[in-house]
C-alpha cells in the first residue's frame, strides 16, 4: 500500500500489534472495569469522500489504520461464521471466489442449455446506503453470544446507524451476511435453478 500511516506501522510492527491488542482489551461495554479505560477504541467521525467509478458517483469513508486493523481482527472471527451460512454462488468478497468464478458459472449454465431461457439481471438500489445496522446486529446476535465481541462491532459502526459505509472492510462482510436470507429465499422458496449474486447484483435464470 502507498498509505503513509500503514508504511509507518510496518516499520514498528511489534509496537503496533501491542497497541491494537490493548485497544481491543480495553474496549468493553459500560459497567465493565478495564485496566486502561483511556485506551478504549473511539472511532473518529469521518468526512465522506466522493469518487467517480464505473459511471457512478460513490460516497466512501477512509478508515484510520486503527479502524482498519480492528475490522480485520473482527472479520477473522466473523469469516467462518458468515461463510458457513453463505450461498455457494455468492461471489463478492469471499476468499477463493470472485467475479471470474462467477463468470465461469454463468458460462457453464449457458452451455448446458438448461434453466437459461429467461434471465433477469438486477441490483438493489443504493444498497449500502440503506442498510440499517440494527437489523444486521439482530441477526449477528442470533449467531454470536459474546457481548464483548458484539460491542466491538457496535463501536466500529457507532457513526453509521443507517448505512454500511463504503470503504470499511467490515461493511462488505456485513452486506453478505444480511443478504444470506435473500439468497436462500430465491433458491428454496422461489426455486430459481440458476442464480448467482455479486454483492447487491443478482443474476437469475430459469426456463
Amino acid at each position: 500500500t502507498k498509505r503513509h500511516d500503514i508504511q509507518k506501522a510496518e516499520e514498528n510492527l511489534d509496537e503496533w500489534v501491542d497497541k491494537i491488542q490493548q485497544i481491543i482489551l480495553n474496549t468493553k461495554p459500560d459497567g465493565w472495569e478495564v485496566e486502561h479505560p483511556e485506551l478504549a477504541f473511539v472511532p473518529p467521525k469521518h468526512k465522506p469522500m466522493i469518487i467517480h467509478e464505473c459511471g457512478k458517483d460513490r460516497i466512501i469513508y477512509v478508515p484510520t489504520i486503527e479502524e482498519l486493523w480492528i475490522q480485520h481482527v473482527i472479520v477473522m472471527i466473523l469469516e467462518p461464521i458468515i461463510l458457513g451460512g453463505s450461498y455457494h454462488h455468492s461471489y463478492s468478497s469471499f476468499p477463493g471466489r470472485g467475479a471470474h468464478k462467477g463468470k465461469n458459472a454463468l458460462k457453464r449454465w449457458i452451455r448446458s442449455g438448461k434453466g437459461v431461457k429467461y434471465f433477469a439481471q438486477c441490483d438493489i438500489r443504493h444498497f449500502y446506503g440503506h442498510v440499517q445496522y440494527r437489523f444486521v446486529r439482530e441477526k449477528l446476535a442470533r449467531k454470536i453470544h459474546d457481548s464483548f465481541f458484539l460491542h466491538l462491532i457496535d463501536v466500529c459502526m457507532m457513526h453509521f446507524p443507517k448505512q454500511l459505509p463504503l470503504g470499511f472492510f467490515l461493511s462488505q462482510w456485513m452486506a453478505n451476511f444480511i443478504l444470506q436470507e435473500l439468497d436462500h429465499s430465491i433458491k428454496q422458496e422461489l426455486k430459481i435453478p440458476n442464480f448467482l449474486r455479486y454483492m447487491d447484483n443478482l443474476t437469475l435464470g430459469s426456463d
